[in-house]
Order: structure tokens, then C-alpha cells, then sequence
């Protein structure tokens, strides 16, 4: 099949979760199509160009530009996703944005659109009426957890078919160890002489406004915001300080800070250092503070993980994939949907926790007992995490499908 793909992605140049999302959704279309041209665009392709496995990785605009314009005439289809692209719960305008971009991919430049695995979070008026209608723009919508094919029911999508499959990123695939090592010598992170436990988090949700006109991003730049979301964002900190005391007392744990959203815009270095500063033992805890490294080579440090607490979604489905112990502590029902399909509810725990006094406490003993039992918990897990990733290339599969009703002028 002689095809040509343009992938409309999210916020892969800066997410390193989006970033394992887009390498195994390239990857994914590499192996399922033969010859397929794939084009990706970023807000910085003379680094990108290195990482993923595309034919040309464009430079996008906070709009689409010239270049964009020029290889999404070139495509005979536009894979428009994956990850949270729909979202209303940080900016009021994000979903309406998209709307516009779409409809002009659609109906100026005529090029039909499928929306590849998206999570949506839709709950303002405003969400539900731009986000039904340029859904309802494209040929083809595979969502990918409950939560948000409910989400497409209840906001009224009903022009492309809809389909509930999985993140791509469940069947990423890393580079070997020794990649590991490399990023662990250049960050000065021990990796051999203690057990090392990662604790991965983004700040950036929990300055989320959902009745902000200006994004984050584009506000934070030009000085039109400021950042008074401490109250917010200490006892997050706090919390996880509290935890790694707790590894490094306990289990006699180094314990590694990753910081998983490193934009330009956003303060998670300088959160994680003000957590450095206030543990009890800052000889055992140590922070990734490079981001020059690839997603594939990023994702080989699990192999010397021996357990995770996560916020982003991504960084669990990271430790899955890549047989480590994870606690997920989610502040959306993503988190929540996916262990459920996995078959670990359990290791699932709300946030908000961490507002506790001994909120701490339970997560160290959810992973603790997590890794212990891990046998257990993986042989609960392997049968339904293998329904997920099978789900997951059938997005592919699905994409097939809607080239040859396109080529034979069925829809």
C-alpha cells in the first residue's frame, strides 16, 4: 500500500510520555505498512529529526504554518493524535484551537482526518460543543480508555465510526541497557551499589485553570501569568518528600526525581530541586536533569528500576511495559481506567492522598507490598496487559481499514 501519513501530534516535543506514545505509534505504522511515508511535525525538529523514525519532521507553529500547510497537502491521510489533545481542564480555548485547525485541514485543504487514540477530558459547555464538532470532521475516532468513550456518547459524536483501543505507548519497545548506563554516568546517578526507586511528576497539572483565555504556555512566556499556585503544589511536594524518606529509610533505597513535562514554560526542575533540599538524606536522591535523551534510550533506565510512583499516566504504562512495579497516583480517571484494564486497581491511588498526613504511608506500602508480591501481581496483570496492547495496534489495523473505504470512495 503507497501511503502517505501526516501525524498532527500533541505535546510530543516537550512530554516525555507523549514522546514514547508517538515513537511506538511511528513504529507501529512502520511494521503494518510497507512503504508507508510518515511526516511528524515538533516545535523543534533539529532534535526530533534524530529520535523518531519519520520521513521528515516538520516545524510547527502555535498555528499551522507555511511548512505544515505544505506536507499536509502531501499526505493522503492525517493521523491526528495521539494523548490528550482534547482537554478543556487547563485552558478553556484548547478544544475550540483544535476545532479550527481541523476544520481547516478538512474543509480547506480536503484531506479526510483520523483522531488516533485520544483521551478526553470534556466537561465545560463550551468543550462539549467544539469537541462534538470537530469530531464529528473526521473519518475515523478510536479513543483510548472508558472514560473517554463514554466522554464521546455523552457529548454526542456520531458522524465517524468510534472504536475503544489503547495508548500506542503500550507497546513501546527501548533501546538496550547500556543506554541506561550512558544517561546515569552523564547525570552522576548511582545505579549498581543500591536498589533505586524513580519517582516521576509533572507540576504542571496542578496549575491547571480550565477558565484561562491565554494558555500556560503561551501566558507563561510572556510574562502574563504568575505563579501563585504554591498552595497547590507544596503539599505535593511535601507528600513526596515524605516518600522518599521513607524508601530511603525503609528499603534502603537510592531514589531518582524525573521530571517528565521539561518545557521551557514550566518549573518542574525547581520544584523537584525545593524537594532536594528538604529531604533527609540528599546523598540518596538524585534528579534527571537532562533532556537529550531519546525516548527509547529514556525508557532503557527502567531496566534498573526496582519500583515507580508516578503522576503522569505515561510513566505507568512505561513500568508495565517494562515489568516494574509501579504505584500510579492519578489526578484524572486515566490513571484509574488503565490499571483497571489491567487487572491493578489496587496500585491505583488517588492524588489527593498525598494531601493527607498519612497519605505517604500508603503509598510506600502499596509499592513495597507491590514489589514483594510482584509474581503475583504480574501474572494478574500479563493476560489483560496483552488484551491492551493487542487493542493498541489495532489502531493501526483500523487506519488500514479506512485507507481501502477511502480509495474504493466509501466514505
Amino acid at each position: 500500500m503507497s501511503l502517505t501519513i501526516y501525524i498532527l501530534c500533541g505535546d510530543a516535543t516537550y512530554n516525555r510520555g507523549d514522546r514514547g506514545n508517538l515513537t511506538a505509534q511511528i513504529d507501529l505504522l512502520r511494521s503494518t505498512i510497507d512503504g508507508v511515508t510518515i511526516y511528524v511535525d515538533s516545535y523543534r525538529p533539529e532534535v526530533d529529526k534524530f529520535w523518531y523514525n519519520a520521513d521528515r519532521t516538520i516545524r510547527r507553529g502555535l498555528i499551522l504554518s507555511r511548512e505544515q500547510v505544505k506536507y499536509i497537502k502531501k499526505a493522503d491521510l492525517i493521523v491526528w493524535g495521539g494523548g490528550a489533545l482534547l482537554a478543556d481542564n487547563a485552558s478553556i480555548v484548547k478544544i475550540p484551537y483544535w476545532f479550527f485547525v481541523i476544520w481547516f485541514i478538512r474543509k480547506i485543504l480536503g484531506k479526510p482526518i483520523m483522531a488516533w487514540a485520544h483521551g478526553l477530558v470534556i466537561s465545560s459547555r463550551l468543550g462539549k460543543l467544539f469537541g462534538r464538532a470537530v469530531l464529528n470532521l473526521t473519518a475515523l475516532v478510536t479513543v483510548r480508555d472508558l472514560t473517554s468513550f463514554q466522554t464521546l456518547k455523552d457529548i454526542g459524536v456520531d458522524v465517524p465510526p468510534l472504536h475503544l483501543t489503547a495508548d500506542a505507548a503500550t507497546i513501546i519497545v527501548p533501546s538496550n541497557s547500556e543506554a541506561a548506563k550512558l544517561i546515569f554516568e552523564a547525570e552522576g546517578i548511582p545505579f549498581s551499589d543500591r536498589p533505586l526507586i524513580a519517582i516521576c511528576n509533572t507540576f504542571c497539572s496542578f496549575h491547571y485553570d480550565a477558565r484561562a483565555v491565554i494558555p500556560y504556555m503561551v501566558a507563561k512566556p510572556l510574562g502574563l501569568i504568575k505563579d501563585n499556585y504554591e498552595e497547590r503544589i507544596k503539599p505535593i511536594r511535601d507528600g513526596l518528600v515524605t516518600l522518599t524518606d521513607r524508601f530511603v529509610e525503609e528499603m534502603g533505597c537510592n531514589v531518582l526525581y524525573i521530571p517528565t513535562y521539561p518545557a521551557p514554560w514550566e518549573n518542574d526542575l525547581v520544584h523537584f530541586e525545593k524537594m532536594i533540599a528538604s529531604v533527609k538524606y540528599p546523598g540518596s536522591t538524585f534528579l534527571l536533569r537532562g533532556d537529550q535523551y531519546a525516548p527509547k534510550d529514556y525508557l532503557s533506565m527502567w531496566n534498573y528500576f526496582k519500583g515507580v510512583v508516578t503522576i503522569p499516566l505515561h510513566h505507568a504504562i512505561f513500568s508495565t511495559v517494562m515489568d516494574v512495579p509501579c504505584v500510579s497516583l492519578y489526578y484524572e480517571p486515566k490513571g484509574e481506567d488503565f490499571f483497571a484494564q489491567i487487572n491493578a486497581k489496587e496500585r491505583a491511588i488517588d492524588v489527593k492522598v498525598l494531601y493527607q498526613y498519612a497519605g505517604p504511608e500508603h503509598v510506600f506500602f502499596t509499592l513495597q507490598k507491590s514489589i514483594k508480591q510482584w509474581e503475583i501481581y504480574r501474572e494478574l496483570s500479563a493476560e489483560p496487559f496483552a488484551t491492551v496492547q493487542f487493542e493498541a495496534r489495532r489502531n493501526a489495523s483500523l487506519l488500514i481499514e479506512l485507507v481501502e473505504r477511502l480509495r474504493l470512495g466509501k466514505n
